[in-house]
């Protein structure tokens, strides 16, 4: 069994590292430039302002939706709250988009009224997820109202529709990813100055083989030094969702992560059947690595409760396993030993089935959209995953 305890703490980081975009640059324009550098004396003195109503625009916008007077209003309006939304967040790191983030986190009114589809398809993903979330937030309201949106665009079959049509559609869900990084509790941590490093070493193991990682010398010693490396990843993770007063992972917190990660999995999913019929080599659809990791994470996020109590009968859940590197981090003695079955137990070399079980899940999503990339990372995954996959 021991064998098996480096993949369950290397796991870890995988189903809690929130990985978002920082490519645009430092320097856009004049509001990224006041916005890198704090106060400025020409803002202070008012010779510059800039404009932060799109977070306010945007409450408004949303507030109305329940009030529109037929799909065709409903339409209009969740066009115009996407393009108030895509001029705020057009350059990340300015005032203007900052404001506009920070107006997200604000609760909604006491008496918000939603649009009832937006209640209906929460209710519908909250218990295919199993958990119970609630929309708090202008920003969870946001995410919410995007994807219902995307989803009714969304087709079975695509094989009638103009490139241009399908092309729009990736785009519409490429945004509502972009978005809900920016705004949801995914946006708590970014990466990606320490990811290549990461996934160069044995993060980039377990992603490419699923038969665990064995390991030589004291287990203790091997266990202390792999929680060591994702140590200043999960501690902000864990800040972003939070804790309860025992101190222990906030499951209102993780809900929110587990809901969010649902709508830039369902998008990406979405995008993948609409380019099941497009040439790769002829699109203009440029995907990135950061975007499969995103995908990879959001299945994760999405599937490992289920996976969890499903190999455990019941008796651990996702939480648990955060709750296991929150102990160990507080200097508690943990029982990995108790986890054993996730990863098939024992001292054989059995695969690690948690991990097999989640990524499995990915391939389908994953054959369609690798080939609109030419990050040779993700491609030598997808063969090794494939390999594996005939291999069973």
């Amino acid at each position: 069994m021991k064998k098996k305890l480096l993949a369950l703490l290397l796991l870890v980081p995988i189903l809690l590292i929130p990985i978002i975009s920082c490519e645009d640059g430092a320097l856009d324009g004049l509001s990224e430039f006041m916005g890198s550098f704090g106060k400025n004396s020409l803002v202070e003195a008012g010779a510059i302002v800039i404009d932060t109503s799109h977070g306010g625009e945007t409450t408004k916008k949303m507030s109305g939706l329940a009030d529109a007077e037929d799909e065709e209003a409903y339409s209009a309006a969740v066009e115009e709250i996407k393009d108030v939304v895509k001029e705020a967040l057009a350059s990340k790191g300015s005032t203007k988009a900052k404001a506009f983030v920070e107006d997200m986190k604000k609760p909604l009114a006491e008496d918000a009224e939603l649009p009832q589809k937006v209640e209906d398809a929460v209710e519908e993903l909250g218990t295919q997820l199993d958990l119970d979330f609630e929309i708090e937030t202008e920003g969870d309201l946001l995410a919410a109202v995007l994807l219902v949106d995307l989803m009714e665009k969304a087709k079975d079959d695509w094989d009638d529709a103009t490139d241009e049509e399908i092309m729009e559609f990736v785009g519409e869900a490429l945004q509502v990813i972009d978005i809900v990084q920016t705004v949801s509790p995914v946006n708590g941590v970014k990466i990606d100055d320490i990811l290549g490093e990461l996934l160069g070493g044995g993060l980039s193991e377990l992603f490419r083989s699923r038969k665990g990682i064995s390991r030589d010398g004291n287990a203790e010693e091997e266990i202390d030094k792999a929680l060591g490396m994702i140590k200043p990843i999960l501690d902000p993770v864990i800040r972003a969702i939070g804790k309860d007063e025992h101190g222990k992972i906030s499951q209102n917190g993780l809900n929110k992560m587990i809901f969010n990660f649902k709508i830039i999995r369902q998008s990406f999913d979405d995008m993948a059947n609409a380019l099941k019929g497009v040439n790769p080599k002829t699109s203009d659809v440029e995907l990135s690595l950061t975007d499969f990791v995103n995908y990879m994470l959001s299945v994760v996020f999405t599937e490992a409760n289920g996976v969890i109590k499903l190999m455990t009968d019941g008796k651990a859940t996702f939480a648990d396993l955060i709750n296991v590197y929150i102990d160990w981090a507080d200097g508690k003695e943990v029982d990995f030993e108790d986890y054993a079955d996730l990863f098939g137990g024992g001292d054989d070399e059995e695969g690690a089935t948690l991990v097999e079980a989640i990524l499995d899940k990915t391939l389908a999503t994953l054959e369609i959209l690798v080939p609109f990339s030419n990050d040779q990372w993700i491609l030598e995954l997808l063969q090794d995953l494939d390999d594996d996959n005939d291999d069973n």
